[in-house]
């Protein structure tokens, strides 16, 4: 998507979070009729944040938003469930057509209008916990995922990213190019499914990440913990959630752990599977998503 650049929503003070959430919303949707399909999206990344807030912490956003009726009512749903939104750029888009791409993801095609605009960490902010979310394979978006990220390493934070990404967006491009941001990441979750957009496998990522970090792969029997200290696979019941609301969870779950102080005498094994096995499914069975959005009849 490009974007022109819009202002900060507000001026920005000296902020400690428990997390930062910092990206682009990866919509996915069915195939509504073109008159319904901004009613019938959704976004992992909008999903995560709002989980977060659950779990009573605080959580900052950094993102850009179209600046139309949709992206100031979620702006707004985002501010009353108290996300901080100071650092939420709201940006005028030239939508031509909506996409939905094989994946489920979709986008509008734009013109050119202007400079793209990145998603920016205000240097006022910092967190415990860093989450990069919506990768796509654009040099200068890949380049502030870095750089955000080697800022937070520098500051003692932990670096989450959710490796989802936009079939439209990926097709006919190396997805060796994410190998930049996977360097720099401590926790990386993703899907067979995620990989397989991007068109990637999970031994690449695991040879681009380092040595003490830890990849998180989850399919429709459960996930697995890859790190220093082995594996650990959790099975997935049959009662548990689709896999796209149990993915998110993954990543919310994984925030949260990392947001705390980890328990006393606990193994690297014995956390990884409490988190897999019980905490991502708790909040699978307790947390309301995203909320249905305004048509843009009328903008």
């Amino acid at each position: 998507m490009v974007v022109m650049a819009g202002p900060v929503i507000k001026p920005l003070r000296p902020q400690r979070f428990d997390v930062i959430c910092a990206g682009q919303p990866v919509w996915r949707a069915s195939m509504p009729s073109l008159g319904e399909a901004a009613r019938a999206r959704g976004s992992a990344f909008v999903n995560v944040t709002k989980m977060l807030t659950q779990g009573r912490l605080h959580v900052g956003w950094a993102t850009v938003l179209e600046d139309d009726r949709l992206g100031r009512a979620l702006l707004a749903e985002m501010a009353a469930i108290d996300v901080e939104v100071g650092a939420v750029r709201l940006a005028s888009v030239g939508t031509d057509l909506v996409v939905v791409d094989a994946s489920g993801g979709w986008s509008g095609l734009v013109s050119d209008r202007g400079r793209a605009t990145q998603v920016e960490i205000p240097p006022s902010w910092s967190s415990q916990v860093l989450l990069l979310s919506g990768l796509k394979p654009v040099t200068s978006s890949l380049a502030a995922f870095c750089k955000s990220a080697r800022r937070a390493r520098r500051d003692g934070t932990v670096v989450v990213l959710d490796l989802v990404g936009s079939l439209r967006d990926w097709h006919g491009h190396d997805p060796r190019v994410i190998s930049m941001v996977l360097r720099d990441a401590d926790v990386v979750r993703c899907s067979f499914f995620d990989l397989a957009v991007i068109g990637t496998d999970a031994d690449a990522v695991r040879r681009a990440m380092r040595s003490n970090a830890t990849l998180v792969l989850d399919d429709d029997g459960g996930a697995t913990a890859v790190g220093a200290f082995g594996h650990v696979r959790v099975q997935t019941s049959r009662s548990s959630s689709a896999r796209e609301i149990l993915a998110e969870c993954y990543t919310a779950a994984i925030c949260v752990e990392y947001a705390r102080s980890p328990g006393v005498g606990e193994t690297p094994e014995g956390r990884w599977h409490r988190v897999l096995r019980h905490e991502a499914p708790r909040l699978a069975a307790s947390v309301p998503l995203t909320r249905p959005l305004p048509s843009r009849r009328g903008d």
